[in-house]
């Protein structure tokens, strides 16, 4: 198998990262860009590798009763929307079988039970805030991985309220052709706000990007910590940006203390500006490194909400909670590959009780799960 080759593959299913079709080529795993499950395609190999190779689609032989014209024309331009081309309701199952799979390759002595994937209300503008780029009155992306620039008219992830805020976003780079990042965003006060990032390093502060899903994510996780309150006297927020889950956290638990720790001095001012003064002394957002934090506790019966970045927790924050041993975990992650890890490493004296996968980010092969951890 050579670079530039071209085979006729039957793809199995959608991988993790990418959304890529999975085939196989003589035992020899190929991910297909732009392909669909359960479909024959004709693919150009693009890279070989020592254990797979990656190729794209050039002609759908047998196509698959899950494909569909993507909405966006530019679709398979951007990138940003890699299952655009599959049904709404087969990206959920292909999401609902990907952590299926992570859990059974990653805890297999683990009895966990893995809840059916919860679906966003809507498939299409859905996202609060968006960053892209604008030249000389044009406004895109830069398709993944890349610098070629893709001037778009519309974002259909996007809400239409940021899509209305574009031409303010054209006017500031007319006549201009220096290339100019832009966050537009639907912030904590309902307000469009438009920024230019390189000149502005700081951030401004909003919750997750799917709102409606948002919610589901903190009620569920408000639910498990209510079924286990019996276990604990004190809750942390750890990764607590704002305050997303740790404000509504307080509100739930009004007779002790709720604690959000978070690194980013601009996410803790913005969290304390629209922290709900009613909570009191007893909620409050600290400003820490994770770790170090950690370190300066004693042994405690705690609730410890984790909601940290893609790349997980780090390891010194996985052996102060070895450490520290609360009785009950909530780990809320937006990468399978990294919670799978982290978990590994808990379950020496944790068991993961549950997992709920989210689906935050629809067209895309982001994948949000909320996961229940008892200590032994």
């Amino acid at each position: 198998m050579n670079v530039g080759d071209e085979l006729e593959l039957r793809v199995e299913k959608l991988s993790y990262n990418g959304g890529r079709g999975v085939s196989k080529h003589r035992g020899f795993v190929v991910f297909v860009e732009g392909a669909a499950p359960e479909e024959t395609v004709k693919a150009r190999i693009t890279t070989v590798k020592k254990t797979f190779a990656e190729a794209k689609v050039v002609e759908v032989i047998s196509s698959s009763m899950h494909r569909r014209t993507p909405p966006c024309p530019v679709a398979h331009q951007c990138g940003g929307c890699p299952l655009q081309h599959v049904e709404y309701s087969e990206q959920l199952f292909q999401k609902q079988q990907i952590i299926n799979d992570f859990v059974s390759r990653n805890l297999p002595d683990q009895t966990l039970t893995v809840l059916p994937i919860l679906p966003s209300p809507n498939e299409f503008r859905y996202r609060n805030r968006i960053q892209l780029h604008s030249v000389n009155g044009l406004v895109g992306y830069y398709a993944r991985g890349t610098n070629s620039f893709i001037p778009i008219e519309d974002c259909l992830i996007s809400e239409e309220s940021l899509i209305e805020a574009l031409p303010e976003v054209r006017s500031q780079t007319q006549n201009q052709d220096k290339m100019t990042r832009f966050e537009v965003a639907r912030g904590l006060d309902n307000k469009i706000h438009i920024r230019k990032t390189q000149k502005d390093p700081g951030t401004l502060l909003f919750a997750q990007v799917n709102a409606a899903q948002n919610e589901k994510l903190i009620e569920t996780v408000v639910m498990w910590a209510q079924e286990s309150s019996d276990q604990f006297s004190q809750i942390f927020d750890l990764y607590a940006g704002a305050g997303n889950i740790t404000w509504p956290l307080a509100k739930a638990f009004p007779n002790i203390s709720v604690t959000g720790v978070e690194l980013s001095d601009t996410s803790c001012s913005m969290g304390r500006k629209w922290m709900d003064p009613s909570l009191g002394a007893r909620a409050t957002l600290e400003c820490a490194d994770v770790a170090d934090f950690l370190g300066s506790l004693d042994p405690r019966p705690a609730l410890m909400v984790l909601d940290p970045p893609r790349q997980g927790c780090e390891n010194q924050v996985m052996d102060e909670l070895l450490r520290l041993q609360p009785p009950i975990i909530i780990y809320v992650s937006c990468n399978p590959s990294t919670l799978m890890r982290d978990l590994g490493k808990l379950k020496s004296l944790y068991n993961v009780v549950r997992l709920q996968p989210i689906d935050m980010f629809p067209q895309s092969d982001h994948i949000e799960s909320i996961v229940l951890l008892k200590h032994i």
